[in-house]
């Protein structure tokens, strides 16, 4: 039997963009030998791009996507087409070539990845993939609505006050008030719907918090503000399934600054 041929989609138009490339070249290297991979790389202006080249992380560090080499790949929601390359064939009698593709893996992260976007253009694809669905995806990159899911499932979370970027451009100072009477410094700031640590910031003071308000907009449209708990611990688990789900052994990650940054992390 021939090997499963398996997207691995990677990159995105998104702050978390190089941190996703290296993810993507990690699911690569493992599935590589077992599996067919067809990497589909998405640059930071939005082009899917396909080919050989994709498979080694020494393509990156001096990036041509004009490079012919490579070549434009689309995920169409037309079932009966799955992924094509060359979308635009040059010449009258050129013909799209079709790459049958058996699951994707998507590995981007944040926006336009963990969001349900591209699960959602995949169910319409009727291409099978792996993680969250389309709703799980949508709820937990949303740090807000994820707090209303679990709280609403008797689990205990951190209280919060939040915002959109709108109000904060209209009204600093009734913000500030209402972060202020609510809690004590310090407090984090952190955008809603971003990952790897992008944004989060500890504020101690007024002007602090003003500072870490106005950086986090520049991320994302909506911004949340929590209590700082002291001597915290965070810990990873990952659940593997659906019907009957599977967690693995848990991980703490461990950092020597008040919390885990991108750096520690990547």
């Amino acid at each position: 039997m021939n090997p499963s041929r398996i997207g691995v989609v990677f990159g995105s138009r998104n702050t978390e963009h190089e941190i996703s490339i290296v993810t993507g070249m990690q699911v690569i290297s493992f599935l590589s030998g077992r599996y067919e991979v067809i990497p589909i790389y998405i640059t930071k202006d939005g082009a899917w791009l396909t080919g050989a080249k994709l498979l080694h992380i020494e393509t990156f560090k001096s990036f041509n996507p004009k490079d012919p080499e490579l070549q434009p790949v689309v995920i169409t929601p037309d079932t009966g087409l799955q992924t094509i390359i060359n979308p635009s064939p040059k010449g009258l009698l050129g013909k799209p070539k079709k790459i049958e593709i058996d699951v994707v893996f998507p590995t981007i992260h944040g926006l336009h990845g963990e969001d349900g976007t591209i699960q959602g253009l995949l169910e319409l694809a009727n291409i099978p993939y792996v993680g969250s669905g389309v709703l799980a995806s949508s709820i937990s990159i949303d740090k807000v609505l994820t707090k209303v899911v679990l709280r609403g499932n008797g689990l205990p979370v951190l209280d919060c006050i939040w915002f959109f970027r709108s109000e904060w451009e209209n009204d600093e100072d009734s913000i500030i008030q209402r972060v202020e009477a609510k809690f004590n410094y310090p407090v984090i700031v952190k955008p809603a719907r971003l990952g790897s640590s992008i944004g989060v910031v500890v504020a101690k003071d007024r002007d602090e918090l003003k500072f870490n308000i106005s950086v986090a907009s520049n991320y994302d449209t909506k911004i949340l503000v929590e209590p700082f708990i002291e001597n915290h611990m965070e810990i990873n688990c990952s659940v593997l399934g659906n019907e009957n789900p599977k967690p693995s052994v848990c991980e703490q990650p461990l950092s020597r600054a008040s919390l885990l940054t991108y750096e520690d992390k990547y």
